[in-house]
């Protein structure tokens, strides 16, 4: 403990005190010498800090006196005006963090938690929705889609006829192109390496305006199929794979076993959507001989307005096309049309209400902090009753108290945001491990503490100060003279004591709202994770191999190479069955087409009937797990010469055969091409993701339906991740230039397909936990206080016959009666906001009953937990001393 002020400083404050008039004196003098002996006390012996205790007593005093003789019965720094007493709030408010340092601490961490969670949030919001394209004129630039209302989609991939058709007569575009995802070999230099990559139609980069640093990009005449096969590198692949060779244009590379002439170099600070892709090819879309398909919805539109056209004529323009090519082509384009959306809100909708979600859940964390703090400010103000009085007496304005209260806010606010800033960036660098590596253009682990961010800091920081500091400050700023100086302060205490009951009802409130939110985001995330997958995924694991069309241009090589490697993949030691598909579910890729059902009459106004395709080999079903409910797998005999057949799933037998038994049935996906005949169901998969419904889909036999991409899965017993040296030495031995690609196992294909949906409800969670943690720190503050500051009154209760464990009780009743308000409020508008926010729920109601109780009961345990220890404190005050303290 720090000694007291000897006899001797008081002795000479006393002289200095002979300063002031006899009448301020003999009034104040008392206070002020009171004021005097506690500062000097709580300097202890260090000399700094006994220096400046002086230095500001010497100074208050001849100020105050300069004034007082002046006749000006207010405080001397009025007439410097607001920002001055400003200034010197800031400069006390320093000088309380040195003087109750526990509690400043404890206050800078919370707010150092609130404002660095929100900020690093905020990167996010910035980073993925407020950002600009970094294109030129991006406002201009859209993505267009296919909307099919009646099926409740309304951003489908579009057919290549449908794209030429828009290219060739809509009036709205100076440029539109179309885009789909591919991947190419690099061979020709030592072992083939796989490389992400894009086909795009000519003026993709006109839609972007983007020009290369070396060479040109694409022309209308590179789109059609010939010999003359040219090649886009991007920047990093130039430096990577060519050392940024400058003679590159005009150079030929091998692609899948092929030569490439290289017709340009892209800008190193280019790229879309996935910043891995590092080679660009011309898109063909027209083979000679024949019509491109419109049925087979595949492409990726964008397209760039042209100067003067609005977004809403775009879609009239697009909308009039749409009804003309539905009337043109019926079979194909009934009940769909062209939807044209703003890019960067294509590319940020699937992700913009989960942020907001959580930009709204971490801002409620802050304003409970700021409720902690403004909390702690007004028990820290009880202790200084007696300063405020007398400065009040000696003439300080209520606003002039009201300002410098702030000051000393805004001090502890800006030591709380210093703090914060080191808690975002500890936080951004933590953040790419819960989050997908991209969220539409932006790379999360590239979210670093920029300008932008330091602002919107500061900017916290000083709004913190004045929300957490304007009630503390308001209720300084008017002290009762008579009471404080006088009595001691027991008409005060009642205000407090209402202030901070409201604090706590605001608090529990806060935190309900946002523990409400987690729960629901647990909630949700459970019910995907409860979905059934459809198929196995322990003990598989996953490779792709991507046949060169090049060499593997007929059906025949495709199937004779395909047929050979799956032998071998299936004779490797552990495997116990080996599969392969055109497209693994999950993974987000898909292809879809029109079929006509034999005897199912088209019904009007009814949109076209759709399939989803998937080629198999003939033990895939097998490898995968997918249980056949009514007929029979694919075999030999269902080989290229044998009558067509398929495999649909469950959904689509419910879909298009009610009431009978599919197999046998026959469909056709065009008249021109053959009948094929329903000879199994298979179980429904979930292909398309954990949170989404199961399609119509149809698996045909890769025989029968050869492709030149094909993804293995191999079943064993064992870790699957020991077959991945296998896999790949068994593709080099059957071909030497065909790389292995997307090398994964199932479970790991099924943990990335929900890791936004985990992300999502690991912060939400985080923020709950946390939201929870200050508010039972919060409510114990309060409480704690309460019961210091009605030492009297419980002492007086006890004399008059009240027992302790009554007056325990009390303290319990009145909390579960200020938290039950605070519940009540915040489960209102938790409901009220997830129902708004629904979309982020999947099969849990925004007023979901569990998560209502568990919510009530945790936070209700958390109140009652936070008034035991002031509660038995108060058991525990002896009335007699209690009523001579006061």
């Amino acid at each position: 403990m720090a000694p007291g002020p000897s006899r001797a400083g008081s002795a000479a404050y006393r002289l200095l005190l002979r300063l002031l008039p006899a009448d301020v004196r003999r009034d104040f003098g008392d206070d002020m010498a009171q004021m005097f002996r506690d500062r000097r006390r709580e300097a202890g012996r260090r000399p700094v800090r006994l220096l400046s205790v002086w230095l500001t007593a010497i100074g208050d005093v001849v100020a105050t006196a300069a004034a007082a003789r002046r006749g000006r019965r207010r405080d001397v720094s009025a007439s410097r005006g607001s920002a001055l007493t400003l200034v010197t709030g800031l400069r006390q408010g320093f000088r309380l963090v040195g003087r109750y340092r526990s509690s400043s601490l404890t206050a800078i961490a919370t707010l150092a938690l609130g404002i660095g969670a929100n900020t690093a949030i905020f990167s996010l919001v910035d980073g993925v929705i407020l950002h600009t394209l970094p294109y030129r004129d991006p406002a201009r630039l859209m993505e267009v889609f296919e909307k099919r209302p009646k099926e409740g989609n309304m951003t489908g991939v579009v057919s290549p006829a449908d794209f030429l058709d828009w290219r060739a007569r809509s009036q709205s575009w100076s440029a539109l192109a179309a885009y789909q995802e591919t991947e190419v070999a690099l061979t020709g230099a030592g072992d083939p390496v796989e490389l992400e990559a894009a086909d795009v139609s000519s003026g993709f980069f006109d839609v972007l305006g983007v020009e290369p640093v070396l060479g040109r990009t694409f022309r209308p005449g590179d789109e059609r199929p010939g010999d003359d096969k040219v090649a886009l590198l991007t920047h990093g692949c130039w430096e990577r794979r060519f050392g940024a060779d400058p003679t590159i244009v005009g150079r030929t590379i091998d692609l899948d076993g092929a030569p490439w002439t290289v017709i340009g170099v892209l800008p190193a600070d280019y790229h879309f959507i996935e910043s891995s892709q590092e080679v660009w090819l011309p898109l063909p879309l027209v083979t000679p001989g024949s019509a491109p398909p419109r049925a087979s919805h595949f492409l990726s539109v964008y397209g760039r307005l042209k100067p003067g056209v609005t977004v809403a004529q775009a879609r009239d323009d697009m909308d009039r096309l749409g009804r003309e090519l539905e009337q043109e082509h019926p079979n194909e384009n009934t009940g769909h049309s062209p939807n044209v959306i703003p890019m960067d809100e294509a590319l940020t909708q699937s992700v913009r209400t989960s942020l907001i979600v959580l930009l709204t859940a971490v801002g409620f964390v802050l304003l409970i902090a700021c409720v902690n703090v403004a909390s702690l400010l007004l028990a820290r103000g009880s202790t200084r009753t007696r300063e405020m009085a007398v400065r009040a007496s000696l003439g300080a304005t209520r606003g002039r108290l009201l300002i410098q209260g702030l000051g000393e806010s805004l001090a502890l606010a800006s030591l709380g945001g210093v703090a914060g800033v080191a808690v975002a960036s500890i936080t951004l660098h933590a953040l790419p491990s819960v989050l997908p590596d991209q969220i539409a253009l932006v790379d999360v682990a590239g979210i670093t503490l920029n300008t932008r961010l330091l602002v919107f800091a500061l900017g916290l920081t000083v709004a913190t100060g004045l929300v957490f500091g304007f009630l503390p400050a308001w209720h300084g700023s008017r002290p009762d003279l008579n009471s404080t100086l006088k009595i001691g302060g027991r008409s005060a205490a009642g205000v407090s004591t209402l202030a901070r009951r409201t604090l706590v009802i605001g608090e529990v409130t806060l935190a309900t709202a946002t523990l409400f939110g987690a729960g629901l985001a647990l909630r949700s995330f459970g019910a995907i994770l409860s979905q059934p997958l459809g198929f196995e995924s322990t003990g598989r694991l996953a490779a792709t191999v991507v046949l060169p069309v090049r060499r593997y241009a007929s059906a025949d090589l495709q199937r004779t190479f395909i047929a050979g490697l799956h032998d071998r993949l299936a004779a490797i030691p552990g495997v116990t069955a080996a599969g392969a598909t055109t497209i693994l579910p999950l993974t987000g890729s898909d292809s879809r087409r029109g079929v006509t059902i034999e005897g199912r009459a088209p019904i009007a106004g009814e949109p076209p009937v759709r399939m989803h395709l998937r080629s198999v080999t003939t033990e895939y079903l097998q490898a995968m797990g997918v249980p056949i409910l009514r007929g029979r797998e694919f075999g030999a005999a269902d080989d290229e010469r044998g009558q067509r057949v398929g495999i649909v799933n469950q959904t689509a037998a419910k879909r298009f055969w009610p009431g009978v038994d599919p197999v046998g049935r026959r469909f056709q996906f065009a008249p021109t091409e053959p009948w094929w005949t329903v000879v199994g169901v298979a179980g429904d998969v979930k292909e398309w993701g954990l949170n989404r419904d199961v399609n119509p889909l149809v698996y045909l036999p890769f025989a029968q339906r050869p492709a030149a991409a094909m993804t293995f899965v191999l079943a064993g017993p064992g870790d699957p991740r020991a077959l991945t040296g296998p896999v790949r030495a068994t593709v080099r031995q059957a071909d030497p230039d065909l790389p292995v690609t997307d090398v994964a196992t199932l479970d790991r294909v099924v943990d990335d397909s929900v890791r936004g949906q985990r992300a999502q409800a690991t912060l939400m969670a985080a923020f709950g936990a946390v939201a929870l943690a200050l508010s039972a720190i919060g409510i114990f503050g309060v409480l704690a206080h309460l019961v210091s500051a009605r030492t009297y009154e419980i002492g007086m209760r006890m004399t008059l016959g009240a027992r302790p464990a009554t007056i325990f009780r009390r303290l319990v009743a009145e909390t579960v009666t200020e938290t039950g308000i605070g519940l009540a409020i915040g489960l209102a508008a938790g409901v009220a906001l997830m129902r708004v926010e629904r979309t982020v729920l999947f099969n849990v109601a925004p007023w979901d009953a569990v998560t209502l109780a568990s919510v009530a009961g945790i936070l209700l345990a958390a109140a009652v937990g936070a008034v035991v220890i002031p509660g038995r404190r108060a058991m525990r005050i002896d009335p007699v001393r209690a009523l001579r303290a006061d």
